[in-house]
């Protein structure tokens, strides 16, 4: 097999590189690139809808794909609002009686209980003073 040089492959043009025919890429409108013109319209519905609706709901009512919602709320300087959970005694009660002895499968299942990330729930428990029996 010949061995390829710069000088060889002078005017090769792998298929990737062809030029793509007219119309390329524009019949689904998901995939129709960066044609959507933000008007002040759109900007108010999203900083309004922000925290209310889905991205997916906002993409739908403004005709534009998820990424672009979250691309143009990214550059709005919006951000997803945070969750906040409110811990109730009784949350407390049922960390003190499992987190100790909790494996990870137990803490994700606790986590998941409670609607929080396993690093929320492990901040938590150590600000109520627990601390995980260490295995091994």
């Amino acid at each position: 097999m010949p061995r390829l040089t710069m000088s060889s492959m002078r005017g090769y043009r792998p298929a990737a590189m062809a030029p793509r025919p007219e119309g390329f890429g524009t019949e689904d409108p998901a995939h129709r690139g960066n044609t959507h013109r933000w008007t002040e319209a759109d900007k108010n519905f999203l900083r309004a809808e922000h925290g209310n609706l889905s991205l997916e709901a906002m993409a739908a009512r403004v005709g534009v794909s998820v990424g672009a919602v979250f691309a143009r709320l990214k550059r709005l300087g919006l951000k997803r609002p945070r969750r906040i959970h409110l811990w109730t005694e009784a949350d407390n009660e049922i960390l003190r009686a499992r987190f100790r002895k909790a494996d990870k499968t137990t803490l994700f299942r606790l986590a998941g209980r409670f609607g929080v990330s396993v690093n929320a729930l492990r901040v938590h428990a150590n600000g109520l003073g627990l601390r995980r029996e260490r295995h091994g």
